[in-house]
């Protein structure tokens, strides 16, 4: 058996992707990780050993928390009782070959930095796992490196054979000749009687056709059709079965379309996550009662192995004429999970950007069409701004017209949350009534609205789908708040809506401030809500012819992988998209609304956008942005020309792919993100989804 050891907070992604990778090869049986899922009641250390010694290899996976470090500058590692060093302590004293794995540019730690009886590990061969396009190269060579080190041999993808029947070397090939030659007899002499019977009792009619409909824009599947009973058996000579075209993407159940009409306040959608929607009057979507709860975040992560890395905590900090302010900064060793202050699984999640948000309603929608609980043409999706204000209703406030907030109206900052940030007491014009929370407070704690929904006003901010435009705002609202007023062309930032925990200025918690910020922004306020709707038709004609399968076995050659030519509606272009991955791109992308999309299993995205200017400018802006946003990640290729620009590159676990054309005045651009294992894009597809995009 492979053991793999790894610190759940250092990379447990990278461990997941590795195990997928492992478990293929020699099979799942022979392959252990979860060393931290110990029966409560059960000594750890007796069942980390008794793992170890069933094990015939170790790999210990090693990133840069690996030692874990703590905020008092103590280290887990130098505990005797952590896990990790347990691990690697029992396999070294046992003599079990330990493979150290870098991840990325993580250095093996010296000897002098480990406790005394695992020093042995910094003199062990190490190799590296790149998170990023080089994964399955560095993985292929992982494996080879095990099958080197033991004998346990891949497992064999191909069909088993099943041992013959125990006979004596005398008889065994005469019977088996003698049982063949009369089966063949037989089975003969039953097809040529079924033959003639057929032929004596049925005229030849005209082959049937069969009409197909379909309202997507993706090719239908081909199935084989059910047998009657009555039927005669089909001969050899006769017209090929249909064939049943495989895929290794689960296929999408095309449900009976869920009837919104059924749905009221008092009769709520409950989906497969537990969370609850109910009708808005006047608008055409389910509102979800509450915002995102932890727990349900953390089932689409758990499910597709996303990853999060770091969110923007709020700071107070005394300004240049001696007062204080706030500012945001990233703190990397915060998370969704650990936000600095408690979280239930009944608490809404924090410290997820619009990105991540999007990636959560794409996996949802996908689940639950495969599951039969919504039809294809529904989905889950953020809240148009327009959508979100007639859920809010007409009122001043959320709660009502009266200032201040009454009792129960929300979880805004009051004086146990205004003690949490610090600064001088009298800093915060805090709410006058306290709610009981210095943080964020479960959902549906506080009085919904009349159409049934709760924390429309505080608690967290919700993100919406819409691009921010300084208009939303009134003046008054600019006017106190001035870094508002420029929305840089409306194609920065997105709309926050709502106010939140840390908000308690009038202004602030008005049922019409819009706040806003970059896609990549993941505060310890900002959470979002879900709607559920019905895709928008389109009777764009281009829309739909522009859909085209390229076959593997065409010049288009992308290894096995089938790429789909889709139009984007919203600039005009066509673009090509991994199949497996986007199956329903070109209906999505067919809504004039709709600038990116998640792939059906959460691990590659696909942005586009249009900017003005001209390439050099695109370029430099390119580099820049992704160094600030993918915290000084490697740049592994970049090529700039007259006409177009590429830039290529990755951090951590995620790889990036621009690419931006010029266009008459404008550049267009296709930003690509592709994380974990279940993203297994080849370098031919990437060439050829780059070669094709021309910005026509």
């Amino acid at each position: 058996m492979i053991a793999i050891s790894y610190r759940r907070e250092d990379s447990l992604p990278t461990a997941g992707r590795l195990y997928d990778r492992l478990q293929a090869k020699f099979g799942k049986e022979n392959v252990f990780m979860d060393f931290d899922s110990i029966p409560p009641g059960m000594d750890f250390r007796e069942q980390i050993k008794q793992m170890i010694e069933r094990s015939k290899l170790v790999i210990a996976i090693i990133g840069p928390h690996w030692l874990g470090e703590q905020p008092d500058a103590s280290r887990r590692i130098d505990n005797p009782a952590d896990f990790v060093r347990l691990e690697i302590a029992y396999a070294l004293e046992r003599g079990i070959p330990v493979i150290p794995v870098l991840v990325n540019n993580t250095p093996m730690p010296p000897a002098e930095k480990l406790p005394q009886e695992i020093e042995g590990l910094a003199f062990r061969n190490a190799l590296t796992l790149d998170t990023g396009i080089d994964f399955h190269h560095h993985a292929d060579r992982l494996i080879t490196g095990i099958g080197k080190a033991i004998d346990l041999a891949p497992r064999s993808r191909g069909p088993r054979k099943v041992p013959e029947p125990a006979a004596s070397a005398a008889n065994r090939w005469p019977l088996r000749k003698i049982v063949t030659r009369s089966a063949a007899i037989l089975l003969a002499a039953a097809l040529l009687a079924l033959a003639v019977r057929y032929v004596a009792t049925h005229k030849p009619q005209p082959a049937k056709q069969v009409a197909t409909t379909s309202t997507s824009t993706t090719p239908p599947l081909i199935v084989k059709p059910p047998v009657e009973q009555s039927s005669p058996p089909q001969l050899a000579v006769e017209q090929p079965k249909p064939v049943v075209e495989q895929s290794s993407q689960p296929q999408i159940t095309n449900a009976t379309r869920l009837d919104f009409a059924s749905i009221s306040k008092e009769h709520p959608y409950v989906n497969s996550l537990g969370m609850k929607f109910v009708p808005v009057p006047g608008i055409k979507v389910l509102f979800s009662i509450w915002d995102t709860r932890v727990r349900d975040f953390q089932t689409c992560v758990q499910a597709t192995g996303y990853l999060l890395s770091g969110i923007d905590v709020m700071k107070v900090v005394k300004a240049e004429n001696g007062g204080y302010t706030w500012k945001w900064e990233l703190d990397k060793n915060a998370s969704w999970e650990q936000p600095g202050f408690p979280q239930s699984p009944e608490h809404p999640v924090v410290g997820v950007s619009w990105d991540d948000a999007w990636t959560f309603c794409s996996w949802l929608t996908q689940k639950e069409r495969k599951e039969g609980k919504i039809g294809s043409g529904q989905e889950y999706r953020l809240p148009t701004d327009d959508e979100w204000t007639a859920a809010v209703g007409e009122t001043k406030y959320p709660w009502g017209d009266e200032w201040p907030a009454p009792k129960n109206a929300g979880n805004f900052l009051d004086e146990r949350a205004a003690a949490k940030l610090g600064g001088p007491k009298d800093r915060w014009r805090h709410a006058p009534v306290d709610d009981g929370y210095a943080g964020t407070s479960p959902v549906g704690r506080f009085i919904p609205n009349r159409f049934a929904l709760y924390d429309m006003g505080g608690n967290v901010l919700q993100w919406c789908q819409d691009w921010y435009r300084r208009e939303m705002n009134p003046e008054m609202i600019l006017t106190s708040y001035p870094e508002l007023k420029n929305d840089r062309g409306g194609r920065a930032c997105r709309v926050l809506r709502g106010s939140a925990w840390d908000n308690c200025d009038p202004e602030r918690l008005l049922s019409s401030f819009h706040w806003c910020a970059t896609t990549h922004f993941r505060g310890t306020d900002a959470g979002f809500r879900c709607v559920l709707g019905e895709i928008a038709s389109t009777k764009d004609e281009k829309s739909s012819a522009a859909l085209e399968s390229l076959s593997p076995s065409a010049p288009n050659d992308t290894s096995g992988q089938k790429l789909t030519k889709v139009f984007v509606k919203k600039y005009g272009f066509s673009v090509l998209l991994p199949t497996e991955f986007f199956p329903d791109a070109a209906l999505q992308l067919a809504d004039a609304n709709t600038d990116r999309l998640v792939s059906v299993n959460g691990c590659f995205r696909v942005a586009f956008n249009v900017s003005s200017g001209d390439v050099k400018k695109a370029y430099d802006n390119c580099i820049a942005e992704f160094r600030k946003e993918a915290n000084n990640g490697t740049i592994d290729y970049k090529v700039l020309k007259e006409t177009w620009f590429v830039v290529s590159g990755d951090s951590h676990t995620t790889g990036y792919y621009t690419k931006g054309v010029k266009r008459g005045e404008d550049i267009v651009v296709m930003q690509l993100e592709y994380t974990g294992d279940a993203c297994n894009i080849t370098d031919a597809m990437l060439t050829e989804m780059s070669h094709k995009f021309d910005g026509k």
